[in-house]
């Protein structure tokens, strides 16, 4: 790493009363960007991407690759980014694509064109190696490459340029149930992606375009600057577009009644009467969730827990520990979730009646203070339970404990480790396992070991302590080496 003062980072000055051309085009992410040395202006829709900010979108990079290929069982691979015009004419996409699409012509007088997509050149790909052996299905391939469209007005610099960095999967299935199947965790790889960025976002059913297909989804970032406009119906959330008609979940930073900061504020605008726009503002976050659960007065600062958790369930353990933290009652809200969670594991009833989606959600939130009343919860576990039940996600409970239990054993200085084994561990394997994770941990640190069975592994091991993941089973061993073999030569 350079020194900071070698870093190639070319500010640009404006004087405070300059006129800035083209105002209605940039964006304040722009002016930032531009102004801070993080991107230079090449031509109209291109820019140079300059050292600091490619460190911060390699960081990006790294975190889809690693959700994709962790959680969706995604490949990566390269396309060429020159697609042969004979593909897409094959396609019917050639004539429809329009004046955005991008085309070139080589010397020997063949029609290329500068991909905006893949489909059809990962489709080649796959029908040129035949046949496929079935043990290479579900077959996911993604690529994040660079992509071209001849905007007519390229605006607010990245957002909307001629040249821009995109991720694309495409996914083989042997049939319809497994491509559900395999929409579906795909679907839960990318709500995993977006929990861990930490940005609220909004996921919609959107057109299949001109690909096709008999369902989509998008996930949206709120700004100011979007161009999809969407309309929220009531305090849950669910939103509409008169075309086509979309059906909405709640963002996960969204948990404020609709009138409070962090809410969706719908503005609607007549200037386009098809489409009612709204502006989305996502502000307050952790602080004003921990606002809501806490009852200390110094409750607008946050108490950063000792380690971090991510994800919906993560927000709220944080903010909970952030609450209980104030008032000194970290034990005490640690027993009432325990307790809790010892109960709906060992009556299903419960864990129905609180996920019952026909039990309106005051009723619920009047049941859960009148609970909360009788077994004498701590107020901040009382807060909770009331704000889970007013937005719909008692059925995050269990893992909003585990999340919390994470913290918690963090701050008593505990490292949980799970071990996963095909057979039962004797005291004598335990203890040899114990004394060997022992060399992972820091002075005044002890091990939270739990042990689980799963027949499956074969033989070996996986072990997850901390951040860190260990496959050392023989399941996984197999398949690898069977992924290899299923591979045409």
């Amino acid at each position: 790493m350079n020194r900071l003062t070698k870093i190639f980072q070319p500010t640009l000055i404006v004087p405070k009363n300059a006129v800035v051309k083209n105002q209605d085009v940039t964006s304040k992410s722009q002016r930032l960007m531009l102004e801070q040395g993080l991107i230079r202006q090449a031509g109209n829709g291109t820019f140079y991407l300059m050292p600091l900010l490619q460190r911060s979108l390699q960081k990006a990079v790294d975190l889809v690759d690693h959700f994709m290929q962790r959680h969706a069982s995604a490949q990566k691979l390269t396309l060429p980014i020159l697609t042969a015009a004979s593909l897409w004419r094959q396609s019917g996409r050639l004539e429809s694509a329009g004046p955005e699409l991008m085309r070139t012509t080589d010397r020997h007088g063949k029609q290329q064109i500068l991909g905006p997509t893949h489909e059809e050149s990962i489709t080649a790909l796959v029908a040129s190696i035949s046949p496929v052996s079935y043990r290479a299905f579900p077959l996911r391939l993604y690529q994040i490459s660079t992509k071209f469209r001849d905007e007519m007005k390229p605006r607010f610099g990245l957002m909307r340029a001629k040249e821009f960095l995109m991720k694309d999967l495409y996914t083989f299935d042997v049939g319809r149930g497994e491509a559900r199947e395999t929409y579906e965790e795909v679907n839960e790889a990318y709500r995993k992606l977006f929990d861990a960025v930490g940005v609220g976002y909004v996921k919609v059913r959107g057109d299949t375009g001109t690909i096709g297909g008999s369902e989509s989804h998008e996930y949206h970032f709120p700004s100011e600057v979007g161009e999809d406009q969407l309309v929220p119906r009531g305090p849950t959330y669910r939103a509409s577009q008169i075309r086509p008609s979309l059906d909405v979940s709640c963002p996960p930073n969204s948990v404020h009644s609709p009138a409070g900061p962090g809410s969706m504020v719908a503005v609607v605008k007549k200037n386009r009467p098809e489409v009612a726009q709204i502006k989305m503002a996502a502000t307050g976050k952790l602080s004003l969730l921990t606002r809501q659960l806490s009852t200390s007065s110094a409750a607008a600062q946050l108490v950063k827990p000792p380690i971090q958790v991510f994800g919906l369930e993560g927000r709220y353990a944080c903010a909970l520990y952030s609450a209980a933290s104030k008032t000194k009652s970290l034990e005490a809200v640690e027993k009432d979730l325990k307790s809790l969670q010892s109960q709906m594991r060992a009556d299903p009833k419960v864990r129905d009646l609180l996920i019952n989606p026909t039990i309106k959600r005051n009723l619920k939130a009047a049941a859960m203070k009148d609970l909360a009343s009788k077994v004498k919860f701590n107020a901040a576990t009382g807060n909770l339970l009331g704000l889970l039940a007013e937005n719909g996600r008692l059925g995050r409970l269990d893992g909003i404990t585990n999340a919390f239990s994470l913290i918690m054993a963090a701050d008593r200085g505990e490292v949980v480790c799970e071990v996963k084994t095909a057979k039962p561990l004797d005291d004598s394997q335990r203890k040899q396992l114990e004394g060997a994770l022992k060399a992972f941990l820091k002075p005044n640190q002890t091990i939270q070991l739990t042990a689980k069975v799963d027949p499956s592994l074969i033989g070996g091991m996986i072990v997850s302590i901390g951040d860190k993941y260990v496959d050392m089973s023989v399941a996984s061993k197999i398949k690898k080496y069977t992924d290899i073999i299923a591979v045409p030569v």
